[in-house]
């Protein structure tokens, strides 16, 4: 249950956003073969950036943060180029290796063109929502932990800096994921033995035993004959 739970909340910013996205190229009437251009994602976007809340603190990436981040680059497209996308796509695959699920942050955009508006958009939103995840977490802490407590004026000005640095990164997805990874050596190195358990689980997997009751000690049963 409580795993079910923390999947809720992890995925919870990027369902919102996506759906805000969605949203906005059917409100647009943008159809779905529409190459991203400048002036098209200046007006899905223009609406949120008028009600973009300058400085939020924590929480999953907004839709004014999303806006204000193609505002500063002038509504420049990042992923019109197939090869881009791809590398965007083996970026968020690297999550893997952090502890994180790169299904969570895979754009479902394959209903759409390849350089649609909208899969330009989801790309980017995704992209983004990953780096913020690495420098800051995953969890909503107060959900999670109540008794933590952050205080939102110090939270703000990191969060805004790390969108702001991004665009630095718009020829290398994966650079920029691994400029917000924590820059910690313990960090790097339960990261490499992450990396290692994963491969041998791949070379020799780890074997599954039925779905069943809850297995105790001393406990006799066809369940217990599957342990290896």
């Amino acid at each position: 249950m409580k795993n079910k739970r923390l999947t809720h909340i992890t995925r919870n910013g990027q369902q919102i956003v996506a759906l805000w996205l969605l949203l906005a190229c059917l409100g647009a009437g943008v159809p779905a073969a529409a190459a991203a251009e400048a002036g098209v994602l200046r007006g899905l976007l223009t609406p949120a950036l008028a009600a973009h809340e300058q400085h939020p603190a924590s929480g999953p990436l907004t839709a004014g943060e999303l806006a204000a981040f193609y505002a500063a680059r002038d509504y420049r497209p990042l992923w019109s180029d197939p090869a881009a996308q791809r590398a965007l796509y083996t970026a968020l695959e690297d999550l893997l290796h952090d502890g994180l699920n790169p299904a969570h942050y895979m754009p479902r955009v394959s209903v759409l063109a390849d350089d649609s508006p909208c899969s330009e958009l989801m790309l980017t939103a995704a992209w983004l929502q990953a780096q913020l995840h690495l420098r800051f977490g995953a969890l909503d802490r107060a959900t999670i932990e109540p008794l933590w407590r952050l205080r939102p004026a110090t939270m703000a000005a990191p969060r805004q800096a790390l969108l702001a640095e991004a665009d630095a990164f718009a020829a290398d997805p994966a650079a920029a994921l691994h400029a917000a990874r924590p820059d910690l050596p313990v960090y790097h190195s339960l990261r490499l033995a992450l990396s290692d358990v994963l491969s041998q689980s791949e070379a020799q997997p780890w074997p599954r035993v039925p779905a069943g009751a809850l297995l105790r000690p001393g406990q006799p049963g066809a369940l217990a004959l599957a342990l290896p």
